[in-house]
Formats: structure tokens, sequence, C-alpha cells
């Protein structure tokens, strides 16, 4: 990883070889074990050989952030990579500036690709492994969605005097309409019903005002996001539109994160005083 960052800053001496996205949640994208799962950490609880760990909290993690430290030193690491915004993130790969970033498949590859192409043509992104500290090793940790994942979720307070009117448009997404408006958007604009299926339009997929799938997406659906609806894979079929996001998927698979990842949070409401150390805990991570 050093020797091509190395060589990449060297071609065209580029300001910033590896960049993230860090706005509005300062380095959020290293959440996942990215670099810090080579020292056998992440950035929040895990668990190895049945117990629960912070990562901040263990050696690894100085580790790693000692070779971040010498990387940033080096001009390896955007100097500004605290404060990098989506727009700041187009501009540094339409200029250049960087060429290795953290993504995922859709929003990243799926957004950043055309932008490279528009200034090389010949150029590529393309998936990368999970960084491992001796060659042959599996990562330690990944980026890796439950069946049920606790993000996007809402409540009603037991006290509300229209429960049930609270309820209708978080319900409606499980309803046969709700499930494709959510997932598709608008039918004869967004998508189209072609034999049974549902094709999105060129609104999305080929934006006429050069917007990336993945932005066009957000505009009509929340199928590539979440919210109070079931997924349906055929947005995913059509998400991942090119070869390399399908790549992607399987590079990225190809790590333990099964054994170390925590199950959705079932902890007891009434550990006020643990859930307040974890607080703090993550405020020193940055989390």
């Amino acid at each position: 990883m050093v020797h091509d960052a190395q060589g990449f800053q060297g071609e065209e001496r580029r300001s910033g070889p590896l960049s993230v996205v860090s706005v509005p949640r300062p380095l959020n994208d290293f959440n996942a074990g990215h670099f810090m799962g080579a020292f056998g950490v992440t950035r929040d609880f895990y668990l190895e050989n049945g117990q629960i760990k912070f990562g901040p909290a263990e050696k690894g993690y100085k580790d790693f952030l000692a070779l971040f430290h010498k990387w940033y030193a080096e001009g390896l690491i955007d100097k500004n990579i605290a404060t990098v915004d989506l727009k700041a993130m187009d501009a540094n790969f339409a200029t250049g500036a960087t060429g290795a970033t953290i993504g995922n498949a859709g929003g990243g590859i799926g957004r950043w690709r055309p932008i490279v192409e528009a200034k090389d043509p010949k150029a590529k992104l393309v998936a990368a492994p999970y960084p491992v500290l001796k060659k042959g090793d599996v990562a330690f940790f990944g980026q890796k969605d439950q069946p049920f994942s606790p993000g996007g979720m809402v409540a009603i307070t037991a006290s509300s005097k229209n429960a049930e009117t609270a309820a209708r448009p978080l319900d409606y997404g499980y309803s046969d309409a709700g499930h494709m408006l959510f997932n598709f958007g608008i039918e004869g604009v967004s998508y189209k019903m072609e034999n049974g299926y549902p094709k999105y339009t060129d609104l999305l997929m080929k934006n006429p005002d050069k917007l990336a799938p993945s932005q066009a997406m957000s505009m009509y659906i929340r199928g590539n996001y979440n919210g109070p609806f079931v997924q349906d894979k055929r947005y995913l079929e059509q998400y991942l539109a090119l070869q390399t996001q399908r790549d992607a998927v399987t590079i990225w698979q190809k790590t333990d994160v099964d054994k170390h990842k925590l199950a959705a949070d079932h902890a007891d409401p009434g550990r006020e005083l643990g859930d307040g150390q974890d607080y703090d805990g993550r405020q020193y991570a940055g989390g």
C-alpha cells in the first residue's frame, strides 16, 4: 500500500493520494475497519475470542494512528482529510489530486468513476481488498449490513395521542404501493414496467444533467439507502450496473467480519452509567 501510494504521488506530485469524505462526520468512513482492521481493531465495539472490546482502547488502534501520522507527514494523505466533503472529493478526483479513497460500490465507484474517466478515458476506478499486514491474511473486519440494520430507525412515543396516525406513513413502505415507491420511485418517471420488471429510466441511469446514478436515484427513491421498507433486489441488479461494481462486492466479502461484528444492540435500557461511558469513549475516537 505504501509503495503504491508513493508511486501514485510521484507521477504528477498529487496533493493527496489518499483522501476520504469526512463531512459531516470526520473520518466516519473508517468505521468498517479500513486500514485499522490490519491491526486487529475497529473504531467501535467488536468481538474477539468471545470478549467485547473497544478498538480505540486497544494497542492496535495506537499502531494504526502512528502509521497514518507517518503517512500524513510524508504527504501520502490529503492534508485536508478531516474536512473533505463530497464536493471537495469530486474535485480531487476531477483534478487527479486524489487516486484512492474509501467508498462503496454504488455511491463510491458509481459516483467517482465517471469523474475519473472524464479526465482520462483510459483510467479505471476499481476495488482494492481490505489491507492486511501479512500477504495472504484474511482481513479482520469489513463493511456488512445485518439482515436487520439499526440505521435510520424511528420510534413513536408512548405518550402520543395520535400513534395510529404517526404509524401510517411508516407502515406505508410495507404495502405494495409503498414498496414500489421507496425502491423505484414514480412509474413513468423514474421507472417503467417491462415484462413485469421495474426498470429504471435514463433519468436515473443516464441522467441528462450528468448526475451519477447514485445521485439521480437519491432524488426519487430510497432503495439505495435506508428507511421503513424492504429493499428490493431488483434495485441492486440495476444499481450495480458496472462490472467493476459487481467485482467490488466479491472482493470486499473476503473478510472475517462475521467473527467480530456485534449483533444489533439489545442492551438493557437501564444501563445509564455504561451508556454514558460508551458515549465518552466514542467522542475521543471521533465517532
